[in-house]
């Protein structure tokens, strides 16, 4: 699901050189949706599962400092390197420096639509909003109904998807904006999608018996769901109150209704490798595929499309394999490495990124899953 998502927003991205050459990229533009919305979807359901499993055990303060400590350092770094990076960019093409110290605090969009300035920053700002208030709402769930917490939580979470949702729908009532660059990006309206994932967390949490049932009929459902917005969203107009409201909602139960199947699922020894290597890439592609892009269309202005978009997604690819080998991933082993020179578990059942056996590729594939679950 991870590796899909990625693709695409990659493949999307490419269709910007021909949109130039003057043909339509609504199509691509959609990809480009679907792919966002899977990874909220997907983080939401990973990290309410983790959280979940350890508040359950240990409901206290230094639980969720624990995770925080452990999200912001795999996620902040590989930012805040792009951001200088983007810094440096638009330095070098427009000669002054853009305005970015709200994006030091993941404020950019929190109330409105961010600038043009690192535009992809948006969805990375609705994550880490999200990482900041899921713990302290299921803390404050269990300090509530200590006795019940599976219902607490539970109210939490639906009541957070239908008031962004209300105030999603009143926001768009009075403004009209439009779909891509208005409501969706902005933080107070869009943390529902995250938490899509985190209601399929609780029911594998909770009720592991109706999770497994009927996975496969729920992923062609999911299927289908996606396939209906995406349709909707090709043929509707871009203020459409329908794309704001439903067709957000009906994009993160889409993607929630494939996790049951998903999660069962097992990557094949001949073709699961590349999957995991796309997927481990994920962030740092996410991160670096728009600074190519600007690069480029800058370096080769009059260069064919075709050129471009495979020039595009070939550097992306080498640049984003570099970055994670040489500046992600040692820093998440170092992470990893804190809690086992106090001791030998990790506080929140994760395992360490270097625990993989070597018996064959299938149980590699398996423990390669298992091990990089935090590596969003």
């Amino acid at each position: 699901m991870r590796a899909g998502a990625i693709a695409l927003v990659l493949v999307s991205h490419t269709t910007i050189w021909f949109f130039r050459c003057g043909t339509s990229i609504r199509a691509g533009v959609i990809g480009a949706y679907l792919g966002v919305e899977l990874f909220f979807v997907l983080s939401g359901f990973l990290i309410g599962g983790i959280l979940l499993k350890s508040l359950t055990v240990s409901p206290t303060t230094t639980t969720a400092l624990s995770f925080w400590r452990r999200r912001w350092v795999r996620t902040l770094p590989n930012y805040f390197l792009f951001l200088v990076l983007n810094v440096a960019l638009s330095i070098w093409a427009t000669g002054r420096c853009p305005p970015f110290f709200s994006y030091l605090f993941f404020c950019q969009n929190l109330f409105g639509p961010s600038p043009e300035f690192f535009s992809e920053s948006w969805s990375l700002a609705i994550e880490e909003w999200f990482y900041l208030l899921l713990p302290l709402l299921f803390l404050g769930a269990r300090e509530v109904a200590p006795r019940r917490f599976a219902s607490a939580t539970l109210t939490v979470v639906v009541g957070v998807i239908i008031l962004a949702t209300g105030l999603r729908t009143a926001f768009v009532l009075a403004v009209h904006p439009a779909w891509l660059r208005g409501v969706r990006v902005i933080v107070l309206y869009r943390l529902d999608a995250c938490m899509f994932g985190v209601l399929a967390a609780w029911v594998k949490h909770f009720q592991p018996r109706l999770w497994a049932r009927g996975s496969g009929a729920l992923c062609c459902l999911g299927l289908a769901l996606l396939g209906f917005i995406s349709s909707l969203a090709y043929v509707l107009p871009a203020t459409s109150i329908v794309l704001h409201t439903i067709g957000f909602d009906g994009t993160s139960l889409g993607g929630a209704f494939l996790l049951p199947f998903l999660d069962q699922w097992s990557i094949a020894p001949r073709w699961g490798r590349p999957i995991i290597k796309l997927s481990l890439w994920s962030y740092s592609l996410y991160l670096v595929n728009m600074p190519i892009h600007e690069v480029l269309t800058r370096l080769l202005p009059a260069a064919g499309a075709s050129a471009c978009a495979i020039l595009f997604v070939g550097l992306s690819l080498v640049v984003a394999r570099i970055n994670y080998r040489l500046f992600e991933k040692p820093i998440m082993d170092l992470r990893d490495d804190w809690p086992s020179k106090r001791r030998r578990c990790h506080p929140l059942g994760e395992q360490p990124t270097g625990a993989v056996p070597r018996a064959g590729l299938h149980r590699r594939s398996a423990a390669l899953t298992s091990a990089t679950e935090w590596r969003i």
